[in-house]
Protein backbone atom coordinates (compact mmCIF):
# COMPACT_ATOMS: atom_id res chain seq x y z
CA UNK A 1 0.00 0.00 0.00
CA UNK A 2 1.37 3.39 -1.00
CA UNK A 3 1.44 5.93 1.81
CA UNK A 4 -0.43 9.23 1.53
CA UNK A 5 2.84 11.12 2.05
CA UNK A 6 4.39 9.42 -0.99
CA UNK A 7 1.38 10.28 -3.16
CA UNK A 8 1.43 13.90 -2.04
CA UNK A 9 5.17 14.27 -2.71
CA UNK A 10 4.93 12.65 -6.17
CA UNK A 11 1.98 14.73 -7.37
CA UNK A 12 3.89 18.04 -8.07
CA UNK A 13 6.56 16.13 -9.98
CA UNK A 14 3.93 14.39 -12.09
CA UNK A 15 2.10 17.65 -12.83
CA UNK A 16 5.38 19.35 -13.73
CA UNK A 17 6.16 16.57 -16.18
CA UNK A 18 2.73 16.84 -17.76
CA UNK A 19 3.12 20.61 -18.24
CA UNK A 20 6.49 20.19 -19.96
CA UNK A 21 5.07 17.53 -22.20
CA UNK A 22 2.07 19.68 -23.11
CA UNK A 23 4.28 22.71 -23.93
CA UNK A 24 6.83 20.68 -25.85
CA UNK A 25 9.72 21.54 -23.57
CA UNK A 26 12.53 24.03 -24.28
CA UNK A 27 14.01 23.77 -27.82
CA UNK A 28 17.49 22.29 -27.75
CA UNK A 29 18.98 24.88 -30.13
CA UNK A 30 17.65 27.86 -28.14
CA UNK A 31 15.46 29.16 -31.02
CA UNK A 32 11.74 29.43 -30.62
CA UNK A 33 9.72 27.53 -33.26
CA UNK A 34 8.37 30.83 -34.62
CA UNK A 35 11.92 32.11 -35.23
CA UNK A 36 12.83 28.94 -37.09
CA UNK A 37 9.68 29.17 -39.19
CA UNK A 38 10.36 32.83 -40.04
CA UNK A 39 13.89 32.07 -41.24
CA UNK A 40 12.64 29.17 -43.34
CA UNK A 41 9.84 31.32 -44.77
CA UNK A 42 12.24 34.10 -45.80
CA UNK A 43 14.69 31.63 -47.34
CA UNK A 44 11.85 30.12 -49.33
CA UNK A 45 10.49 33.49 -50.50
CA UNK A 46 13.94 34.78 -51.51
CA UNK A 47 14.78 31.72 -53.58
CA UNK A 48 15.49 32.93 -57.13
CA UNK A 49 15.39 36.63 -56.21
CA UNK A 50 18.44 38.61 -57.28
CA UNK A 51 19.69 41.97 -58.56
CA UNK A 52 20.07 41.19 -62.25
CA UNK A 53 21.38 44.63 -63.22
CA UNK A 54 22.90 47.61 -61.40
CA UNK A 55 24.63 50.41 -63.33
CA UNK A 56 26.05 53.88 -62.74
CA UNK A 57 25.16 55.91 -65.83
CA UNK A 58 26.58 59.20 -64.58
CA UNK A 59 28.16 60.53 -61.40
CA UNK A 60 29.95 63.81 -60.86
CA UNK A 61 30.39 66.70 -58.47
CA UNK A 62 30.12 70.45 -58.85
CA UNK A 63 30.34 73.27 -56.33
CA UNK A 64 30.31 70.88 -53.37
CA UNK A 65 27.36 68.76 -54.50
CA UNK A 66 27.81 65.16 -55.67
CA UNK A 67 25.02 63.59 -57.72
CA UNK A 68 24.40 60.69 -60.04
CA UNK A 69 21.94 58.14 -61.33
CA UNK A 70 21.77 54.69 -62.83
CA UNK A 71 19.55 51.76 -63.71
CA UNK A 72 18.48 48.73 -61.68
CA UNK A 73 16.60 45.50 -62.25
CA UNK A 74 15.61 42.51 -60.10
CA UNK A 75 14.40 39.01 -60.94
CA UNK A 76 11.18 37.27 -59.85
CA UNK A 77 9.95 36.93 -57.16
CA UNK A 78 11.58 40.23 -56.18
CA UNK A 79 9.77 43.44 -57.14
CA UNK A 80 11.71 45.96 -55.05
CA UNK A 81 15.35 46.93 -54.64
CA UNK A 82 17.16 48.10 -51.52
CA UNK A 83 20.02 50.56 -52.19
CA UNK A 84 22.77 51.75 -49.85
CA UNK A 85 24.75 54.80 -51.02
CA UNK A 86 28.30 55.42 -49.75
CA UNK A 87 30.68 58.34 -50.24
CA UNK A 88 34.28 57.58 -49.29
CA UNK A 89 33.15 54.46 -47.42
CA UNK A 90 30.56 56.26 -45.27
CA UNK A 91 26.87 55.39 -45.64
CA UNK A 92 25.08 58.59 -46.72
CA UNK A 93 21.61 57.42 -47.80
CA UNK A 94 19.31 54.40 -48.07
CA UNK A 95 16.61 53.98 -50.71
CA UNK A 96 14.00 51.31 -51.49
CA UNK A 97 12.38 51.41 -54.93
CA UNK A 98 9.44 49.28 -56.06
CA UNK A 99 8.34 48.70 -59.66
CA UNK A 100 5.79 46.46 -61.35
CA UNK A 101 8.30 46.02 -64.17
CA UNK A 102 11.01 44.97 -61.65
CA UNK A 103 13.32 47.69 -62.99
CA UNK A 104 13.84 51.43 -62.86
CA UNK A 105 16.15 54.40 -62.28
CA UNK A 106 17.89 55.29 -59.03
CA UNK A 107 19.03 58.82 -58.15
CA UNK A 108 21.36 60.06 -55.43
CA UNK A 109 22.77 63.40 -54.36
CA UNK A 110 24.83 64.50 -51.39
CA UNK A 111 26.44 67.65 -50.05
CA UNK A 112 28.72 69.09 -48.88
CA UNK A 113 31.60 67.38 -50.66
CA UNK A 114 35.10 68.71 -50.05
CA UNK A 115 37.39 69.50 -52.96
CA UNK A 116 39.56 66.70 -54.23
CA UNK A 117 39.10 63.07 -55.32
CA UNK A 118 36.35 60.89 -53.82
CA UNK A 119 34.76 57.46 -54.24
CA UNK A 120 31.06 56.70 -54.68
CA UNK A 121 29.65 53.24 -54.06
CA UNK A 122 26.14 51.83 -54.41
CA UNK A 123 25.20 48.44 -52.92
CA UNK A 124 21.93 46.71 -53.76
CA UNK A 125 19.93 43.65 -52.79
CA UNK A 126 16.42 42.44 -53.76
CA UNK A 127 13.23 42.74 -51.72
CA UNK A 128 9.71 41.35 -52.00
CA UNK A 129 6.58 43.35 -51.11
CA UNK A 130 3.37 41.36 -51.53
CA UNK A 131 -0.22 42.56 -52.08
CA UNK A 132 -0.74 42.89 -48.33
CA UNK A 133 2.41 45.05 -48.05
CA UNK A 134 4.31 42.32 -46.24
CA UNK A 135 8.01 43.07 -46.72
CA UNK A 136 10.73 40.45 -47.14
CA UNK A 137 14.38 41.54 -47.30
CA UNK A 138 16.82 39.29 -49.20
CA UNK A 139 20.26 40.78 -48.33
CA UNK A 140 22.22 37.64 -49.23
CA UNK A 141 20.35 36.78 -52.41
CA UNK A 142 22.08 37.95 -55.60
CA UNK A 143 23.29 41.33 -54.33
CA UNK A 144 25.50 43.66 -56.41
CA UNK A 145 27.90 46.56 -55.82
CA UNK A 146 29.10 49.28 -58.19
CA UNK A 147 31.86 51.86 -57.57
CA UNK A 148 32.98 55.03 -59.32
CA UNK A 149 35.57 57.69 -58.54
CA UNK A 150 34.78 61.36 -58.93
CA UNK A 151 36.33 64.69 -58.01
CA UNK A 152 35.07 68.00 -56.72
CA UNK A 153 37.13 70.84 -58.15
CA UNK A 154 39.58 72.70 -55.95
CA UNK A 155 41.06 76.08 -56.90
CA UNK A 156 44.05 74.22 -58.39
CA UNK A 157 42.10 71.25 -59.75
CA UNK A 158 40.98 70.84 -63.34
CA UNK A 159 38.07 68.49 -64.09
CA UNK A 160 38.24 66.52 -67.36
CA UNK A 161 41.19 68.64 -68.59
CA UNK A 162 41.57 69.05 -72.34
CA UNK A 163 44.11 70.25 -74.86
CA UNK A 164 43.87 70.97 -78.57
CA UNK A 165 45.50 68.42 -80.87
CA UNK A 166 47.42 69.20 -84.07
CA UNK A 167 44.11 69.70 -85.89
CA UNK A 168 42.79 72.20 -83.36
CA UNK A 169 40.28 69.79 -81.80
CA UNK A 170 39.92 69.82 -78.00
CA UNK A 171 40.28 66.32 -76.51
CA UNK A 172 40.76 64.67 -73.13
CA UNK A 173 44.35 63.78 -72.17
CA UNK A 174 45.98 60.36 -71.98
CA UNK A 175 47.05 59.55 -68.40
CA UNK A 176 50.85 59.83 -68.25
CA UNK A 177 53.12 61.71 -65.84
CA UNK A 178 54.59 63.69 -68.75
CA UNK A 179 51.14 64.78 -69.92
CA UNK A 180 50.03 65.73 -66.40
CA UNK A 181 53.13 67.80 -65.66
CA UNK A 182 53.00 69.53 -69.05
CA UNK A 183 49.35 70.46 -68.54
CA UNK A 184 50.09 72.01 -65.12
CA UNK A 185 53.10 73.92 -66.45
CA UNK A 186 50.93 75.41 -69.19
CA UNK A 187 48.45 76.48 -66.51
CA UNK A 188 51.19 78.29 -64.59
CA UNK A 189 52.05 75.63 -61.98
CA UNK A 190 55.28 73.73 -61.36
CA UNK A 191 53.97 70.18 -61.68
CA UNK A 192 51.10 67.76 -61.20
CA UNK A 193 50.33 66.94 -57.54
CA UNK A 194 47.60 64.30 -57.98
CA UNK A 195 45.03 63.05 -60.43
CA UNK A 196 42.00 60.83 -60.95
CA UNK A 197 41.46 58.48 -63.86
CA UNK A 198 38.52 58.23 -66.23
CA UNK A 199 37.63 55.63 -68.81
CA UNK A 200 38.34 56.32 -72.47
CA UNK A 201 36.31 54.57 -75.17
CA UNK A 202 37.12 52.30 -78.10
CA UNK A 203 37.86 53.91 -81.46
CA UNK A 204 38.33 57.36 -79.92
CA UNK A 205 41.12 59.89 -80.00
CA UNK A 206 42.79 61.55 -77.00
CA UNK A 207 45.83 63.83 -76.83
CA UNK A 208 49.36 63.22 -75.63
CA UNK A 209 52.36 65.57 -75.48
CA UNK A 210 55.10 64.43 -77.88
CA UNK A 211 57.77 66.76 -76.50
CA UNK A 212 56.86 69.61 -78.83
CA UNK A 213 53.09 69.76 -79.10
CA UNK A 214 49.87 67.99 -78.20
CA UNK A 215 48.97 65.36 -80.78
CA UNK A 216 46.04 62.98 -81.26
CA UNK A 217 46.54 59.35 -80.36
CA UNK A 218 43.91 56.72 -81.14
CA UNK A 219 42.65 54.32 -78.48
CA UNK A 220 42.23 51.52 -81.00
CA UNK A 221 39.59 48.86 -80.59
CA UNK A 222 40.43 46.43 -77.78
CA UNK A 223 37.01 46.50 -76.08
CA UNK A 224 38.43 47.84 -72.83
CA UNK A 225 38.74 50.94 -70.66
CA UNK A 226 41.55 53.35 -71.63
CA UNK A 227 43.14 55.51 -68.91
CA UNK A 228 42.60 59.23 -69.41
CA UNK A 229 42.69 62.05 -66.87
CA UNK A 230 39.32 62.80 -65.26
CA UNK A 231 41.00 65.41 -63.05
CA UNK A 232 44.43 66.92 -62.53
CA UNK A 233 45.49 68.83 -59.41
CA UNK A 234 48.47 71.09 -59.92
CA UNK A 235 51.01 72.52 -57.46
Amino acid sequence: MVSRDLVRSSLPVLLSGLMLAACGGAPENGLAPSEEALGTREDSLCAGASVSSLTILDFSSYDGVAAGYGEWAVTYPANTIHLDYYVDGVLRAVQELRSDTRSGIWNFSYSPVSCGPHTFEVKAYPMIIDSLNNVTHCPTSGNKTRTQSFANACPDMFIWPKRANQYGQQDEIWKTTTNGNRFCQEEGYASMASYTVGCGEDESSYVTFDGTRWVAQSSGSKNQCYDIFSSITCQ
